[in-house]
């Protein structure tokens, strides 16, 4: 049975006492239902009638109540179980659907400061990703732009920039040793620390006897570390990370039948992408289940989460020419390897986080939560991986990712049922962002 739960909130320096404390009681009467608001003088805001989807993995609750005080999430329940502040605006959500505010795991920022056009684009981009209802993200990459990066995410924190939360990624690589003017990628660690990253990516320049030190020292700093395999090859999934990025790339084959693998000789071009897909989909194909089962069971026991950051294969991308009839086919059943891999590893209770690894002018979570329907996933999982999931994979569960009392109100208000078509994950009504009600339109005008 659910059970509702609530915070007592007393401003002494306001002396105002809250009437917010939830008991079972019948509910009081309002002044009158608003259909949106854009703020009052009041700072309590109840978002009222709509059917509540918490993120939890609780049966959704229809006609729920949710109060909330500033930026911080107050009662939730029903009217019998919240008690609403008669000065509150209220917000009328009848026929609608309450989620948690959505957070993709994977996308890059750096590369915008590339050049005036394109930094130009930053605040436009972070507000439309607002109105898409993505109140946070990982910024996978670096590259360089740690301190511009990290100077924006404190900006947003603090309020001086409307954005989603944000989340620094530093990369251990041999470009940022040079950057930060490091020998070993240990003392790289230390200098991005320092320099205030909140958890380390590898993808490559990283020796193998190097990777326990260096996932130690993330470790020891209190930083997750997570892997892009890429170079460093599949059997990285072995090691002690807190996650490992991309379905694609693990693709376990056993020892007798690496030498089926074709090589790829990676210079960049998009031929070379195009046979690297083919690698990466062949190594899927000649994975067996012995290797698959191993790959999954170590994940599950250390408690590493996937972000699978499915693709499938499509004829409209830059590369698609240089592959044959017989390339595609290789694609399109290594891909529903990968997609039984990724339900495999939620059968097994496995985390897994949504992460796009997409345009961020261009929003794509919602294709990406329907992936992951289409592995096998219930809409309810596939909606956890874009909320709590995601929200632990970032340690940012005790805040945000569900939507319960003494949580920061990041909420995503639908006009459709998530639960019956995922995809209605973009059919947004409303979005509340630590408590501040956004006007989506308004979000959505501005220019990428």
């Amino acid at each position: 049975m659910l059970r509702f739960s609530c915070l007592l909130v007393i401003s002494v320096a306001l002396a105002i006492p809250l009437f917010l404390a939830c008991f079972s009681a019948q509910s009081r009467g309002v002044g009158h239902i608003l259909p949106f608001s854009h703020g009052r003088d009041s700072s309590s805001t109840v978002f009222r009638g709509g059917v509540l989807i918490d993120g939890t993995g609780r049966t959704p609750v229809s006609n729920a109540v949710i109060v909330v005080y500033g930026e911080q999430i107050v009662c939730v329940g029903t009217e019998s179980s919240c008690t609403i502040p008669p000065n509150a605006s209220v917000i009328d959500c009848r026929g609608r659907w309450i989620i948690p505010g959505l957070i993709d795991t994977h996308l890059h920022l750096a590369w915008m400061w590339n050049d005036s056009a394109t930094r130009n684009q930053i605040r436009p981009t972070l507000t439309r990703l607002l109105g898409h209802g993505i109140t946070g993200l990982r910024e996978a990459s670096g590259a360089g732009r740690e301190r511009e990066l990290i100077a924006l995410r404190d900006s947003i924190a603090t309020g001086h920039i409307l954005g989603p939360r944000l989340f620094v990624s530093g990369v251990l690589s041999p470009q940022n040793k040079q950057r930060y003017d490091v020998q070993d990628v240990g003392e790289l660690v230390r200098q991005l620390v320092a320099v205030g990253v909140d958890g380390f990516k590898i993808r490559l320049g990283v020796a193998p006897e190097e990777l326990n030190l260096v996932i130690e020292a993330a470790h020891k700093a209190g930083r997750p570390i997570y892997v892009h395999p890429g170079n460093l090859g599949p059997e990285v999934v072995f090691a002690d990370f807190d996650g490992v990025m991309h379905v694609s790339q693990i693709g376990p084959v056993p020892p007798h039948r690496v030498d089926e693998v074709p090589a790829v000789n990676w210079d960049g071009t998009p031929e070379a992408m195009a046979r690297l897909k083919v690698t990466e989909a062949t190594r899927w194909l000649l994975a067996d289940e012995a290797s698959i089962d191993s790959v999954i069971a170590s994940m599950v026991r250390r408690g590493a989460w996937l972000e699978p950051t499915l693709s499938p294969p499509d004829p409209n991308v830059p590369w698609a020419s240089y592959l044959a009839s017989r390339d595609w086919e290789t694609l399109r059943t290594g891909y529903q390897q990968m997609l039984r891999f990724v339900h495999r590893f939620y059968e097994r209770d496995g985390l897994i986080v949504a992460g796009t690894d997409e345009d961020v002018r261009r929003p794509a979570l919602a294709s990406q939560l329907h992936e992951l329907v289409d592995a096998g996933l219930p809409p309810m999982a596939a909606l956890q991986a874009a909320t709590r999931n995601a929200a632990r994979a970032l340690n940012w569960d005790e805040s945000v990712g569900t939507i319960e009392a003494g949580k920061i109100a990041d909420l995503v208000i639908l006009d459709g049922d998530p639960l019956g078509d995922i995809t209605n994950v973009q059919r947004v009504w409303m979005v509340v962002a630590r408590g501040r009600i956004l006007d989506r339109d308004s979000l959505l005008s501005q220019s990428p």
